[in-house]
């Protein structure tokens, strides 16, 4: 018993050789990229985790050169984020074609021990028609020697006793005892003979059985094999759609700080317009009373009003507290986008800014903020009421510091104590 359990597990271990060594690019190549699956696979966990490492926190209204220098630092990291991502899309296509081989490689092993079942299945079913007629031809020889035996009772020769008595002499007596003998004898021969081929042909049939069992068996793991291989290819694809959704997050935020950066450097370089943007700048929700709020909180003091003035239309009113008035904030009088910032240098507003307030009940609403010394926002930026935006200069054609504050309704300039 032990023989046969040692011969056994030595015929498995060979045939796994012969199966290893019929596909010397499947099965070795796929225990090595199955680690190699493992190790991609912990690789985009690496991914995944950097992309949810807290990030230094950049704020979404600043617009100074430190915040230019952090979001260049986050795009230089995304942008190696999204090149590792690219690696690894390419291994896992890569991957996924070494599956795709071995699925190949071993669907033909499979083919073969599909065969080989077949075939031995055809060799059983012989083996057990040549047992059946061998059982017919024993059974029939059986029934000959019953006949023959009945035959010679009925002639009354019923015994070996009688037949030698019927002999004339000695000589004669000696013949039929040989003639008893060897029919006996044969009988006995053929009897003997059809039980031992059906003895042979029934241990052919354990061996073909056994095989059968090992090829099953074999088909059997290739079945599984495939199915492992499948899954893996699987994986592989589900790796695949999750390294798209973050290579497109990524980019997302690419496109969305480098324009901030564009807009960020493009503010600290535009010559003619000194920004400043240190300090809170605050803001809030839209005056309740009224449509604008008022653009200087600190001064309430107004210099020059709406309307002619030294033989020309003055189109705003200008607002001024003494000698503290330079360098107070401005503040956005209702929330809306930066449309326009611009330095006419030493004639009209100098350093001003326009603001987008969109439409309110079916009017469009604009406001412009004049003789600005520094600017907080850059154009495009959308801003609170209340936002700071300005301080006061005297920059332009003007006699001292002091905002120039005017409104736009559906584009014509309105005068803005009707809406303050």
């Amino acid at each position: 018993m032990k023989f046969r359990k040692a011969t056994s597990i030595l015929l498995v271990f060979v045939l796994m050789l012969m199966m290893l060594a019929a596909s010397p690019s499947g099965m070795n190549v796929y225990a090595q990229d199955t680690s190699s699956s493992e190790q991609k696979t912990d690789e985009s966990k690496e991914v995944t985790s950097e992309e949810t490492e807290e990030e230094e926190e950049i704020d979404p209204d600043a617009m100074d050169e430190a915040t230019l220098n952090k979001l260049k630092a986050k795009l230089e990291k995304n942008q190696q984020k999204l090149n590792d991502l690219s690696q690894q899309h390419e291994k896992e296509l890569e991957l996924q074609e070494t599956l795709l081989q071995d699925v190949r490689d071993t669907q033909l092993l499979l083919d073969e021990y599909i065969a080989q079942v077949e075939r031995l299945d055809a060799e059983i079913a012989d083996k057990e028609a040549e047992i059946s007629r061998k059982e017919d031809d024993l059974e029939e020889r059986k029934d000959l020697f019953k006949e023959r035996l009945r035959a010679m009772y009925i002639s009354g020769n019923t015994t070996q006793l009688e037949v030698l008595l019927g002999a004339t002499d000695f000589g004669d007596f000696l013949a039929r005892t040989e003639l008893v003998q060897s029919v006996s004898e044969h009988d006995s021969e053929l009897m003997d003979e059809l039980m031992a081929t059906i003895t042979s042909i029934e241990q052919d049939k354990q061996v073909l059985q056994a095989d059968l069992e090992k090829a099953n068996a074999k088909k059997a793991e290739m079945e599984k094999e495939k199915e492992s291989l499948q899954q893996k290819i699987m994986d592989s694809q589900e790796a695949m759609s999750s390294i798209a959704s973050q290579a497109a997050h990524i980019k997302e935020q690419l496109a969305a700080d480098s324009e901030r950066e564009a807009a960020i450097a493009d503010a600290l370089s535009n010559s003619g317009i000194a920004y400043d943007f240190s300090g809170s700048t605050g803001g809030g929700p839209d005056p309740i009373y009224g449509l604008f709020q008022w653009p200087v909180p600190t001064i309430s003091t107004i210099t020059s009003y709406y309307g002619m003035r030294w033989g020309r239309m003055h189109y705003g009113i200008d607002i001024a507290g003494g000698a503290s008035t330079y360098g107070s904030p401005i503040v956005s009088a209702r929330s809306g986008t930066v449309s326009l910032i611009a330095n006419q240098g030493n004639s009209g507003w100098g350093l001003y800014v326009m603001i987008d307030h969109g439409v309110v009940d079916g009017v469009h609403y604009a406001t412009l903020y004049g003789h600005c010394s520094k600017v907080k926002v850059v154009q495009g930026e959308s801003v609170k009421a209340g936002q700071v935006i300005a301080l006061i200069g005297s920059t332009g054609w003007s006699t001292g510091p002091h905002l120039h504050f005017e409104v736009y309704v559906d584009g014509s300039k309105q005068n803005p104590l009707n809406y303050l």
